[in-house]
């Protein structure tokens, strides 16, 4: 479309360049005629001078008399004549007073060349409308008229079909208004699905509105908000003032009306030189035949006649049509860049009868249309400024209406779609749990692709290195594994399969220490997981677990990372300390869970007091139960049933009781997000009232002292049993067996 648009440009400027010769020729004639006329009267002039000159000799001479009467009426009119082309006053000659009849005959001369200077010449188009005046007349060959006549037909089928395709709807383009309705389905649909994450961790939306170069999907998509971002002049950059404002007027707007005033230019050309046509044909007499006197048109046929008029009402219809089709088709172009091609491309158009003309056109034709004469209208001096008025009021109110009717929708249009696409927050993703079916959503980074992802990194590394085996390859950040399944791996299981691999000794072993990473005598095994680790964290500056503990109590694979790695500053080895999410579940390592059961044989069988572990605990305790009664559509008492058990559990050990769940949470139970409370509460979790004081289990939950307190319970119990009755002794009320572990 460019390379044809641009042979079209070239092709018209040539045509352009030919007509501007042509009318050179014309003024350059005209001059010569002017100066030759100029001469002629100046001789003529001095012919006269000298004929009375020679009368004033001879007196007596009754001949040079007369000849006197004729020569100064010659030397007047040449006197007229010199002063019309000269601009000079024909009074400065210096003549003789003429009689009377003699003025009279001036003036009505000057009347005469008054009236021929007050007409308006109008020329015959150079276009293929213009055959129906010139065929039988133009002293051509039949073979001639035949292929004009065929170049005729041609020249409208061309113009009809194009005003029949640009005028349809498949042509002109749906409304800007329909991309509202796809901008909303994509936006809720898919813009923030985790499916589509980039190794960056940034979302579809945050990719596609800041114009990042990572973005490989919704190319549609992409190239819409492309085009709206240059034609309103807007910016990727969402701190950016102008990234869904306007500035005033945008630039696309602007250009789309001087383009619709450059296509409005060409169509009132087409309609004033029609119009201008059927008054100069209506000027001229009907008669019976055509007859022409010389190059001049001095009668027209009836049938001639109306034929030319159909042709010029066909020609101003066609107009019509193509200018209605191309202020919609201008309106609609949304890409700045194609808006000057569209323009030239409707010009192209509009201007196919003159192309046809002029390079396909029998040549005898082509002459006898540049030799026939102009018509002479008599065109008053108010009507050419009124003309010219109306011309300019017209230009703008197309200029305007276009405006208010069309580009403004268009432009406020744009904006909503933009806004649908890229208004709100973008840096986050929602999906699915394929095991449990609920719906998660978590924050992602910024989608400006000016920090490389640890993915990414990883991807540079390798593929830096020189051309190899892969199993060669080591990364800093990377582990080689045998297959895509490892990936699913959990990361404890994952990390101490890791271990025995390299080690081919029992996870444990490798483990036991229960140390940080700080002080472990494996950084160069582990060095893998610590990377990615503090990337995930968003921390890849941190040089030990001190500098993300902050992190210990927070959630997530990120989290539970952090846990496997930094056992001790995440307090996993800790009896007392470590409550909330200190389970094999989120990181901790079992041998760190031994270490925390076995740390306290001595401990009495009393409740550890309020201290800020215990609150934290209550604290995340909270927040799951209360996300559990909201999803759970719980009502207004359940909600006032949580807050009062949560203001029990402020107070320390004993509000345990006020939970249902209080056997789990004692005992670690049922997936407990956090370590069995009876470490900290033996005496509210009943750890005394266990009938099974040889499971090993419990013996590492409750302290030793309170299975003592047991054993002595129940043997005083049996030393007051009767043996001589069947009466059977009932459990006490408050004795229960062991949870189910």
């Amino acid at each position: 479309l460019v390379s044809r648009s641009r042979f079209c440009c070239t092709f018209l400027a040539m045509i352009g360049v030919s007509k501007k010769l042509q009318l050179l020729e014309l003024r350059l004639t005209d001059k010569y005629d002017a100066a030759i006329a100029r001469l002629q009267a100046r001789i003529e002039f001095l012919e006269a001078k000298t004929r009375r000159l020679e009368w004033l000799e001879g007196d007596d001479n009754a001949e040079a008399h007369d000849s006197l009467e004729a020569n100064s009426t010659a030397a007047q009119e040449c006197a007229q004549i010199v002063s019309v082309h000269t601009g000079q006053d024909h009074n400065a000659f210096p003549e003789a007073k003429l009689p009377h009849a003699h003025r009279r005959r001036t003036s009505a001369v000057k009347a005469a060349m008054a009236a021929t200077e007050s007409t308006d010449p109008v020329a015959s188009p150079d276009s293929v409308w213009s055959l129906a005046i010139l065929l039988g007349h133009s002293g051509a060959a039949w073979s001639d008229v035949g292929v004009a006549l065929m170049l005729f037909v041609l020249a409208i089928s061309l113009q009809v079909g194009f005003t029949w395709i640009v005028s349809r709807p498949a042509f002109l383009g749906l409304p800007f208004e329909d991309n509202k309705h796809m901008a909303d389905v994509w936006r809720f649909a898919l813009a923030h699905d985790s499916r589509f994450m980039d190794f960056q961790g940034s979302s579809l939306a945050a990719r596609l509105c800041t114009n990042s170069p990572s973005l490989i999907d919704s190319g549609a998509h992409q190239l819409l908000l492309q085009n709206i971002n240059s034609y309103l002049d807007l910016s990727s950059t969402p701190s950016d003032s102008k990234f869904l404002a306007l500035q005033g007027m945008s630039p696309g707007v602007m250009l789309c009306i001087f383009c619709i005033i450059v296509w409005s230019l060409a169509i009132i050309k087409e309609l004033r030189e029609t119009y201008l046509s059927l008054e100069a044909i209506f000027s001229i007499p009907r008669s019976a035949r055509t007859t022409f006197l010389g190059n001049r048109l001095e009668s027209i046929s009836w049938t001639r006649f109306l034929v030319f008029c159909a042709i010029c009402v066909m020609r101003a219809v066609i107009a019509s049509f193509l200018f209605r089709a191309g202020l919609i088709w201008l309106a609609r172009t949304t890409s700045i860049t194609d808006l000057i091609l569209n323009a030239a491309a409707l010009g192209a158009v509009i201007e196919v009868d003159e192309l046809v003309f002029c390079t396909m056109m029998p040549k005898q034709i082509q002459l006898a249309h540049s030799g026939l004469e102009d018509v002479h209208l008599s065109h008053g001096h108010f009507r050419k400024q009124a003309e010219s008025l109306v011309l300019i009021l017209t230009l703008l109110a197309i200029a305007v209406s276009s405006y208010f009717f069309l580009l403004k929708d268009v432009e406020h249009t744009m904006l909503q779609v933009k806004t649908t696409l890229c208004g709100g927050t973008l840096d986050f993703v929602i999906g699915e749990n394929v095991h449990t079916g609920g719906i998660f959503a978590f924050p992602t980074k910024p989608g400006n692709g000016d920090v490389s992802s640890l993915l990414e990194r990883t991807v540079r590394e390798i593929v830096s290195q020189p051309t190899r085996e892969f199993a060669s390859v080591v990364s800093e950040y990377a582990t080689k594994v045998t297959s895509s399944g490892e990936k699913e791996i959990p990361v404890a299981v994952y990390l101490e399969k890791r271990l025995s691999a390299l080690f081919e000794e029992p996870p444990y072993n490798i483990v036991g220490n229960c140390v940080d990473f700080d002080f472990s005598p494996h950084q160069k095994q582990l060095v893998q997981s610590w990377n990615v680790m503090k990337d995930r964290l968003g921390q890849p500056d941190a040089k030990s677990c001190q500098d993300l503990r902050h992190f210990c109590n927070t959630t997530g694979l990120r989290a539970n990372m952090l846990r496997l790695n930094c056992p001790v500053t995440c307090k996993c080895d800790n009896r007392f300390q470590g409550i909330y999410l200190r389970t094999e579940t989120f990181g901790c390592s079992t041998v760190c869970l031994d270490m925390a059961a076995q740390s306290g044989p001595d401990t009495p069988c009393i409740d550890h007091p309020v201290d800020s572990d215990w609150i934290e605990f209550v604290e995340a305790w909270d927040r799951s139960t209360l996300l559990q009664v909201a999803t759970g559509g719980g009502g207004d008492d359940e909600l006032l049933e949580h807050r009062r058990r949560k203001e029990q559990l402020l107070l320390g050990c004993p509000g345990i009781k006020s939970l249902s769940s209080w056997n789990n949470l004692c005992f670690g139970a049922g997936g407990s997000e956090n370590a069995p409370l009876a470490y900290r509460c033996p005496v509210s979790c009943e750890c005394s009232l266990l009938d099974d004081f040889d499971d090993v289990e419990l013996q590492l939950i409750c302290t030793p002292s309170c299975f003592s307190e047991s054993s002595e319970r129940i043997g005083a119990n049996a030393s007051t049993t009767t043996t001589g009755t069947q009466q059977q002794v009932p459990n006490k009320p408050n004795q229960r067996q062991p949870p189910d572990r």
